[in-house]
């Protein structure tokens, strides 16, 4: 009875555990060539003024005047006119996209572009949480069947 009871909460303890996250993916084709783009994931789509680090970005590629990203801020995301800051070191030059304001506010799934040509997509990635009627058909199973295997010893 005690292993039934263990494997029943530690089937519950793992539910907390899985969460879905949000995925931001930015695409930047600038002039002359230079293009840039990163991603990053977090629990829930950002509300206020959120500045990434480079070490936390998934992917970060530019070849923008030589620079590599060491971060990136989005200003504002359910104001009027979010902005995408992308920082760099060792180029001589930040960017920055302003050219949301037509799309904006950032507060929902889907792909934003700008009047620049920048593409923000925001997507669901990670996996799925359960539904609560499953976790209880699946916990009424474990119970029924270490009664049956008890039964089975004696």
């Amino acid at each position: 009875m005690r292993r039934i009871l263990v494997s029943i909460v530690l089937l519950f303890a793992g539910v907390g555990s899985v969460n879905a996250s949000v995925l931001y993916e930015f695409e930047w084709g600038g002039a002359f060539g230079i293009n840039a783009n990163w991603s990053f994931a977090t629990a829930d789509i950002l509300s206020a003024t959120t500045t990434v680090s480079g070490v936390d970005l998934l992917t970060a590629n530019t070849d923008w005047l030589d620079g590599i990203i060491s971060s990136v801020t989005i200003q504002d995301p359910f104001g009027p006119v979010p902005q995408i800051i992308t920082n760099q070191q060792g180029g001589l030059a930040n960017f920055a996209d302003f050219g949301f304001s037509a799309v904006a506010p950032f507060d929902h799934f889907g792909t934003y572009t700008s009047l620049g040509g920048s593409v923000l997509k925001i997507s669901r990635s990670g996996v799925p949480v359960p539904e609560p009627d499953i976790l209880a058909l699946f916990s009424v199973g474990m119970l029924l069947a270490g009664f049956a295997s008890r039964r089975q010893r004696r």
